[in-house]
């Protein structure tokens, strides 16, 4: 399930008042939360599971951010629910800049409602000014999505978009061969105008893609297939389409939305 960024849905939404407990950081420091979003906004993130690839893309898409965080007046803190020691070798094998708490107690999970994963942009009154909740592994919004809305808090300018990748964390990603612009679009052959999940833009561009072993490869069984590589404009957030024969084909979109 997911909920939106108007916090519907269980436990604490918009308006409410972010729950304050404390925490070990992963250098084994006690952290009070509103210590955190005291005199600017926090985006507090919490993370799923940290063997998870989907995890370390987040929490390195976060990294990649942190700088623009603070440019747009903001601060950043993760939570996740590994021991002290995993979660300072998954800060160490990641160089995040920001802090990362240790819960493996889930008392943050159980406080904020949370399952799967989750964000939330907190202002530095404590009140929760974006909250979005997920159980699907993959499905966290794109550090834009996040700027905005701290920029709607700070009265910063929303910074220019990243240039478009395509998952340029996992540690052993897919081998990318033949890339080049493909022919077909997938979206447009699907009868549908391409519309950014993460984002809303509508600009894209097409690749193909030829799979040839690594990390997508041993989870989808996808080995020396082609697909089609659909990326937004503005934020770079990517889907793979599968091409088959035929005048339609059948288009699997596996990554999650």
């Amino acid at each position: 399930m997911t909920t939106d960024a108007l916090g519907i849905g269980i436990g604490v939404g918009v308006g409410a008042q972010a729950p304050d407990i404390e925490l070990a950081g992963a250098d084994g420091a006690v952290v009070r939360l509103s210590a955190l979003w005291s005199g600017r906004p926090l985006v507090l993130v919490v993370l799923a599971d940290l063997a998870s690839p989907f995890a370390s893309d987040h929490a390195a898409q976060l990294r990649d951010g942190y700088e623009t965080f603070g440019d747009v007046g903001a601060g950043l803190a993760a939570i996740s629910g590994a021991d002290i020691a995993t979660a300072a070798a998954f800060r160490d094998q990641w160089s995040l800049h920001y802090p990362l708490l240790a819960d493996p107690a889930r008392a943050a999970y159980g406080a904020f409602s949370v399952t799967g994963s989750a964000e939330f942009v907190i202002d530095s009154a404590g009140a929760i000014r974006y909250a979005r909740r997920t159980d699907t592994p993959g499905d966290y919004p794109s550090t834009m999505a996040l700027f905005a809305a701290c920029c709607a808090i700070t009265g910063a300018t929303m910074p220019e978009a990243p240039p478009p990748a395509i998952s340029p964390h996992f540690d052993a990603p897919v081998s990318l061969v033949g890339l080049r612009a493909a022919p077909d679009d997938p979206v447009t052959r699907a009868g549908s105008s391409y519309v950014c999940a993460k984002c809303g833009c509508i600009e894209y561009k097409r690749e193909q893609v030829t799979t040839s072993g690594g990390f997508w490869s041993r989870i989808f069984n996808v080995e020396h297939r082609k697909y089609v590589a659909v990326t937004c404009e503005r934020c770079g957030y990517t889907e793979l389409y599968r091409r088959t024969t035929g005048a339609l084909g059948n288009i699997a979109d596996f990554l999650a939305r």
